[in-house]
């Protein structure tokens, strides 16, 4: 290998470097601001089923419930998953409603997945 060309590898992995670097920075920030936005929907979801129980003496039959309550605006979409509809009931019993909601993202490895 001539020098020349040796030259121009260092400086094409000099140029590439932090283009790599950047994109698996990129993708780190996307998975922690899903994961942040996770926590917010869960939190929101979960306090309009706290306040509906507290209300109503009972606990919501469905997240639909909620909205149709005026408890939520609409149910929010899981940012794992951008779908409204693939959250995962919780219940204690199932006829008793809905007393929880977690991911419905396979392998969510953050608190309430």
């Amino acid at each position: 290998m001539t020098r020349r060309k040796r030259w121009l590898l260092v400086l094409a992995i000099l140029l590439i470097w932090p283009v790599v670097l950047g994109v698996a920075e990129y993708r780190q920030a996307v998975t922690r601001t899903k994961e942040a936005t996770l926590t917010t929907q869960l939190f929101r979801i979960r306090n309009a089923i706290d306040a509906f129980r507290r209300d109503r003496g009972s606990y919501p039959m469905s997240l639909d419930a909620l909205v149709e309550a005026k408890y939520l605006r609409k149910v929010p979409e899981d940012p794992f998953t951008n779908s409204a509809a693939t959250w995962r009931i919780v219940g204690a019993v199932p006829a008793s409603g809905v007393s929880d909601v977690k991911s419905g993202a396979p392998g969510c490895k953050v608190e309430g997945c």
